[in-house]
């Protein structure tokens, strides 16, 4: 069959002007609940009713863009043939043309199988000017639906640090000044706990498992640069501790799905993770004017690493990250000395660490010697 004539599906007589409105009403309502559900970073679980919803706007959809691809052609293709004749057409045809999509491929008699017979004239449900209105719904609504999930994700952030961190409020040197807050995460252990092999060792295995499973998506090497930048420089300064201030948009918008060697996994459980791998040895750090000189439209978290950390342990947890040849991006954020005598360190040489060189050679720790 050379050529297929398209049919309009028959549609109640109401005014032109007012049917149209309601269609493109319609169709801007499924483009709404497909590109919401299918971008939001949270998994629920849906009834059949609600899957039932998403299946018909995204065969409202898929019927837009075969009209697309088609507009142009003499003859309709194999794929948009396939697609009216198939299940999911016939089951949402009625969602369909109340968006003004419904058309039907006609009988066979309607079509000579004659090859020098004319080729019946194409009669697409939707002019070029039409595509282009349905075009610009569906364009705006996927917009406002990334831009949704974007707040969305932003709001789950800064909700999460806020409860991973408990806060405590340090005076800043102007006792009046109530813009610096400083949060830290508070454990059974003692800051002492900071010090200790048993520290030491945790904290290298959640960076090594964090690492692992995330380094291979290229959205989270800033994130990590970004972390291994604040180590080096805090390693540079025995006196004062280096302040990371980064964009909201380093964790909340790194690729939904971040791909690790094994499995596949959420934004929401990336950022859970990262949030937690920040809680192990940095402090948060809330300054509003710093937020100002930044950038006063995008949310801006600031760490520095807790005080009584040393070179030394620094440096054994500086080595649990991916190493530079296996990051593909600079280090995300600004770093700024914290020099207001309030915040010092307090450890750097090492003074009150426990020892740790023969934790570091599993052997040794067996090693025994016996005086014959």
């Amino acid at each position: 069959m050379k050529g297929v004539s398209l049919l309009v599906s028959d549609m109640p007589e109401t005014s032109p002007n007012s049917n149209q409105s309601d269609k493109l009403d319609q169709f801007s309502s499924h483009c709404r609940l497909y590109y919401q559900t299918s971008l939001s970073f949270h998994d629920s679980e849906m009834t059949n009713e609600q899957k039932s919803a998403i299946q018909a706007s995204k065969c409202c959809l898929d019927a837009l863009e075969h009209q697309i691809a088609n507009a142009h052609e003499e003859s309709l293709s194999l794929e948009y043939r396939e697609f009216l004749n198939s299940k999911e057409v016939k089951e949402h045809s009625n969602h369909l043309a109340e968006c003004g999509l419904h058309i039907t491929l006609p009988s066979e008699e309607d079509s000579s199988e004659d090859e020098e017979a004319p080729k019946p004239i194409l009669k697409h449900s939707l002019s070029h000017q039409e595509l282009v209105e349905y075009s610009k719904i569906r364009d705006k609504e996927r917009r406002n639906a990334h831009a949704l999930q974007m707040e969305e994700r932003r709001k789950y952030l800064d909700e999460l640090i806020k409860e991973t961190f408990r806060k405590s409020k340090i005076e800043a040197s102007d006792p009046n000044d109530s813009n610096i807050l400083v949060t830290s995460l508070i454990t059974e252990s003692s800051l002492n706990s900071l010090n200790s092999r048993e520290f030491l060792n945790q904290a290298r295995s959640k960076i090594d498992s964090f690492s692992s499973k995330y380094k291979m998506n290229v959205g989270t090497h800033s994130f990590f640069a970004g972390i291994k930048k604040l180590i080096e420089k805090q390693m540079e300064n025995n006196d004062n501790c280096i302040l990371w201030t980064f964009n909201s948009s380093t964790l909340s918008e790194v690729n939904h799905s971040c791909i690790g060697p094994t499995e596949k996994h959420n934004g929401d459980t990336y950022m859970d993770e990262a949030v937690k791998l920040l809680s192990l040895f940095l402090v948060s750090y809330h300054d509003e004017s710093l937020r100002k000189e930044i950038d006063e439209n995008e949310p801006m978290y600031s760490f520095y690493i807790q005080p009584s950390i040393s070179n030394s342990f620094l440096s054994y947890i500086l080595g649990s990250f991916p190493s530079s040849h296996e990051l593909h991006a600079k280090g995300t954020g600004t770093f700024k000395v914290l020099d207001d005598g309030i915040i010092q360190r307090s450890n750097a040489n090492g003074t009150n660490d426990e020892s740790i060189y023969f934790s570091m050679i599993p052997w040794l720790q067996n090693l025994r010697c016996e005086i014959l």
